[in-house]
């Protein structure tokens, strides 16, 4: 009895979902866009179906999406952040890639990416950033790969040259703050083991002694074992 229950209410809340999809896509098709008494009135057949909010406005955005097209269902949404695209995937049930082009896609990996290379912080995530994010947003390792390429490349040399030329003009919190992000930049693409026991990747300086006095300083700043 207990199972036919369980089927009769899956049965009903699939039905009602259908029902709200099927007026959301009527709506839609009607007008292109959700004036504020559509919106009003699919608000309250949601609420007639017993359906979540979470639930009408994930129909919502599939219907908005199969009437208008994933680029053109955009203009019609709030701006689209990081935050909210990752909230979707963990709802479950939503395919980002449906909803955002690949190009719209790539663009937030990078701007994200870029964002924490370049945030002082010294604490990219390469796990999430490179792995799991990528992931999310259906974009292939070798893309990755490439981007990785451009957003760092030369990118570690500059860092430490800016910072010794920081340091030299006694101007400590700026260098901290060079050498936070060169540590992002190692964290995002670490050495790499060379030939005849060399290193590719390692940036090299001549003054020695200066390297271990910026080192000095920047563990006095930031006092965080796991950085130095």
């Amino acid at each position: 009895a207990g199972a036919a229950a369980a089927a009769g209410a899956a049965a009903a809340a699939g039905a009602a979902a259908a029902a709200a999809a099927g007026q959301a896509t009527e709506v839609l098709r009607g007008s292109g866009s959700l004036s504020t008494e559509r919106k009003q009135y699919l608000e309250e057949l949601r609420a007639q179906l017993n359906l979540s909010k979470e639930t009408g406005d994930k129909i919502l955005r599939e219907a908005r999406t199969e009437v208008l097209g994933a680029a053109a269902a955009l203009e019609g949404e709030e701006r689209w952040t990081l935050d909210k695209v990752v909230g979707l995937h963990k709802e479950g049930g939503v395919t980002v890639s449906k909803m955002l082009e690949e190009p719209q896609r790539r663009l937030m990996l990078r701007k994200e990416i870029d964002k924490k290379l370049n945030d002082g912080k010294g604490e990219f995530d390469a796990q999430f950033l490179l792995k799991e994010l990528p992931s999310i947003l259906d974009i292939d390792e070798k893309r990755v790969r490439m981007l990785l390429k451009e957003l760092v490349g030369a990118r570690k040399r500059m860092l430490l040259v800016q910072a010794v030329s920081q340091y030299r003009q006694r101007r400590p919190g700026d260098a901290v703050v060079s050498l936070a992000n060169l540590l992002s930049a190692y964290r995002a693409q670490p050495e790499q083991a060379g030939g005849e026991g060399g290193s590719v990747g390692v940036v090299q300086w001549g003054e020695r002694e200066e390297l271990k006095d910026l080192y000095a300083t920047f563990c006095d700043k930031v006092q965080e074992p796991a950085k130095c």
